[in-house]
């Protein structure tokens, strides 16, 4: 039902786990929550930032910076162009983010040099407004870069990378500005919540469609009449995020499924078992036992990051083109 996204971690990321969306691989810029969730996770088990790289160093990759200088004019778009000097540093972030990143790799460059466009674009969009959420949100993921690279790390990543504690705090300002954007954005429909059962007959392993579809009615006949749909989702279901609960996924924003499941999360009525729903993964039944728009500070921050990402990745695809003049890397 979904492609895996690691935007979230820990016990209420596996819940949404097997219906999640994802963002596109190559969106490399929201992949700070991975790494600072990642930190808080080892921190919390092992008792202070950094217990998980002792015993060996973390390697920076040098950002390749041939053709990157402040004369060399890399993209043109709307009312701004983006310099080497600005592309290099942006790119040095990302490798202090993710240190594994390709960061020399010329396709996933000229992704970066996408996003840096849209940061420019967005924040353009944002001059003026009320950024308290953005600065209270950037606070927090430095606190977050903290908790992963002790004090030592962080000197070295800023001469390896040439690089300063401002350039870092002033990315993770403007991507915190970037987030507010999209949240100011959500709709209603990617605000609503639903608390389902459902029971999957997965196509996936070793059932053909067909004998998976007739197996979903056959389930569905018996619920119709009466079957206990936690048990039956106990011994049927295939999906392991949900099983052992008895096919529950409980307060999950219906835009992080898939459309299929989505729209019956959207549609069904309240305490009717519909009929089983086809997606690439096989065929649900599913039971919808409530469903209500939740208000933006009533969502989750993964919540948040998974919704703002989407739209984020929407932007990218949608509207970000008609803005670019030319690239030339």
């Amino acid at each position: 039902m979904h492609r895996v996204t690691h935007l979230n971690r820990g016990k209420r990321s596996r819940r949404y786990k097997p219906f999640r969306l994802c963002l596109s691989l190559l969106c490399l810029l929201l992949l700070l929550t991975v790494t600072a969730c990642g930190g808080q996770q080892e921190e919390a088990e092992n008792g202070s930032p950094g217990d998980e790289n002792e015993g060996f160093t973390i390697e920076f990759p040098e950002v390749d910076r041939e053709g990157l200088t402040e004369t060399q004019v890399v993209a043109k778009y709307e009312d701004g162009e983006i310099r080497g000097d600005e592309l290099a540093r942006y790119l040095a972030i990302q490798a202090l983010m993710q240190p594994h990143a390709p960061v020399n790799d010329p396709e996933i460059r000229e992704r970066f040099l996408q996003f840096l466009i849209a940061e420019r674009l967005i924040l353009e969009e944002m001059a003026g407004a009320d950024l308290d959420w953005a600065e209270a949100e950037a606070e927090q993921l430095w606190h977050e870069v903290q908790a992963v690279y002790d004090e030592e790390t962080l000197e070295r990543a800023y001469e390896t990378l040439d690089i300063s504690e401002e350039d870092v705090k002033q990315y993770l300002h403007n991507y915190a500005v970037i987030k507010q954007y999209f949240r100011e954005q959500l709709t209603e429909e990617e605000r609503t919540k639903a608390t389902v059962r459902h029971i999957l007959i997965s196509t996936m392993h070793d059932l053909s469609e067909e004998e998976a579809r007739q197996k979903a009615y056959d389930l569905y006949e018996q619920l119709e009449q009466g079957a206990d749909f936690a048990e039956l989702a106990r011994e049927h279901s295939q999906d392991p995020g949900s099983k052992e609960d008895g096919g529950l996924y409980e307060d999950v924003p219906v835009a992080m499924w898939v459309p299929e499941f989505k729209q019956a999360a959207l549609e069904q009525e309240i305490g009717v078992i519909g009929e089983p729903v086809q997606t690439d993964y096989g065929f649900h039944i599913i039971k919808v036992e409530k469903r209500y728009v939740a208000e933006l500070d009533e969502l989750e921050p993964d919540e948040i990051s998974q919704l703002t990402g989407q739209k984020f990745f929407q932007y990218l695809e949608e509207e970000l083109p008609q803005h670019i003049k030319h690239i030339n890397l």
